[in-house]
């Protein structure tokens, strides 16, 4: 019986079995679990309020801000033109990771008790499922890319449509696609495997030039963002390794994360091809962090995207892959399906850590935060809400029922956040908490005529935020201390992702 599981789990066939198809529908159900479980955050808020008010134009405009394509964009603009609710976003999001998984759990040479930890892994299961942003479609169009990987060259038209999307869909897609497009061009023409003398090639090239001609002027920077830049620490390449095994802080499980990967690479990516490849796309990515951001958990995760591509392709069993395998002494084999399988355990543990702080925590207490305001009589609705901080505002109003906009000293009205000097300047102030409250008061003067002013106030200061507090009384304390606000709510738990731990007072002129 032992050894009939052990070989189940061995099989690299690409056929379904009835337990598969079972182990799928049991993925997606968990999945769905999430709709009821997750509390959106700002980054969330931020493409579906950028989709719900503007138009495509203005979206295309405003991409260079955002520093994303705006595919994401244009998928959630539909959602909105049927009058879906802002709940459509997180069910179109996970039917995408249903559709990449069920990719890679149905044609991926991988073994499948490797598949099993893959999908269970924390960003296939959490990060790239629970929360709904466009790193989804990178895993999307990697793995079909993966998917026809064996005939790319049969269809160059097809692959580079592929490759074109994936570009469309993220930043790091983009970067990812340039490389793949290089090696795709390099191996064609070293196995004369390319016709050159077909049309489609020159079209497929066509269509790829395009794409990359259209995202170089659609996030070409704008000249009014000169003071947000990459703020490096000497932890970079630790913290690039902590944050793809998330949650437990530990030198040792850095240590323990690069080797692991490294036996991994070694022993499961043998085509030296695919290797070179997936060093190149990881290459592309974390200089993308050391020049540009510094890349959090779920920007992270992208390397493990391209470590699934790279494996997938790689087992592959074309005549040019079985060429290009080098050999490896079998000790360093098994040692690296050790490690690879130690990885893939830790990442799943993470993954059910996440999902039971999902049941038991505050992702965010921003739906909390507004469902307090929905609740209020109309008489005491507020006819202005100000926002000390414009990110994490911005993620009440899809919740919000009657109010469209917040407000924010020293910039204005927003729904949206615009990535500007503007609004790094206003989210500047709101550390210098002396210098606030005296702006504050400047601006509730000039709006004396509003009938109920709240005020949305952060209690912690968000984990990116580098500045230090200019005085020894933090903002919130000063509204505790001020007799001019009266508290009206205050969130009760720590969020899991920080800066959305809000208390809303009442001015009181």
């Amino acid at each position: 019986m032992g050894f009939k599981i052990w070989r189940w789990m061995a099989e690299k066939n690409k056929q379904l079995s009835v337990i598969d198809r079972i182990i799928l529908a049991v993925y997606v159900c968990i999945s769905i679990s999430a709709l009821f479980m997750h509390e959106p955050w700002r980054d969330e808020a931020q493409a579906w309020l950028m989709a719900r008010d503007m138009s495509i134009g203005e979206l295309i405009a405003n991409a260079r801000y955002e520093g994303h394509p705006i595919l994401w964009h244009l998928l959630l603009k539909i959602l909105i033109l049927f009058r879906c609710p802002y709940q459509s976003m997180f069910v179109l999001h996970m039917l995408i990771n249903a559709i990449a998984v069920y990719l890679l759990f149905r044609f991926a040479p991988i073994a499948r008790g490797y598949k099993l930890l893959i999908i269970g892994s924390y960003f296939i299961s959490y990060e790239y499922n629970v929360i709904a942003r466009n790193y989804v479609l990178v895993m999307l169009f990697l793995f079909l890319f993966a998917w026809q990987f064996p005939k790319r060259f049969e269809h160059p038209i097809r692959t580079m449509l592929l490759l074109s999307l994936l570009s469309l869909s993220h930043v790091y897609g983009m970067l990812f696609s340039g490389v793949m497009l290089a090696f795709y061009v390099g191996e064609g023409f070293a196995t004369k495997q390319l016709n050159f003398k077909r049309w489609s090639f020159y079209f497929a090239m066509l269509l790829m030039t395009s794409t990359y001609l259209f995202m170089i002027w659609l996030l070409l920077p704008p000249s009014d963002i000169s003071s947000q830049t990459n703020q490096m620490t000497q932890t970079f390449l630790a913290d690039i390794a902590s944050n793809l095994l998330p949650y437990y802080e530990s030198v040792w499980k850095n240590i323990f994360v690069v080797i692991c990967l490294v036996g991994l690479s070694l022993s499961q990516i043998r085509n030296r091809v695919r290797l070179f490849e997936m060093v190149a796309m990881i290459g592309a990515v974390v200089a993308f962090f050391f020049f540009r951001y510094g890349g959090g958990v779920q920007h992270v995760g992208t390397i493990w995207l391209a470590i699934i591509y790279a494996w997938w392709c790689s087992n592959e069993q074309t005549q040019y892959n079985q060429a290009k395998l080098f050999p490896i002494p079998n000790i360093i084999i098994h040692i690296g399906q050790v490690t690879t399988i130690a990885f893939l355990v830790a990442s799943v543990a993470s993954a059910v850590l996440f999902w039971h702080l999902e049941r038991t925590a505050h992702f965010s207490n921003a739906s909390d935060a507004a469902h307090y305001i929905n609740r209020l009589p109309l008489e005491l609705k507020p006819s202005m809400i100000i926002s000390t901080k414009l990110p994490h505002g911005s993620a009440l109003l899809p919740f919000l029922k009657h109010q469209n906009q917040l407000y924010a000293v020293q910039y204005g009205y927003f729904s949206f956040v615009k990535w500007s000097d503007k609004q790094f300047n206003a989210d500047c102030l709101s550390s210098d908490p002396a210098a606030y409250m005296n702006a504050l008061q400047n601006e509730l003067q000039n709006h004396a005529n509003e009938k109920n002013i709240f005020i949305l106030v952060d209690k912690n200061e968000s984990p990116e935020d580098d500045t230090a507090l200019t005085e020894s009384i933090p903002l919130y304390e000063r509204f505790e201390q001020s007799a001019h606000f009266q508290k009206a709510y205050d969130s009760k738990q720590i969020s899991l992702r920080g800066g959305e731990d809000f208390a809303i007072y009442k001015w009181q002129p």
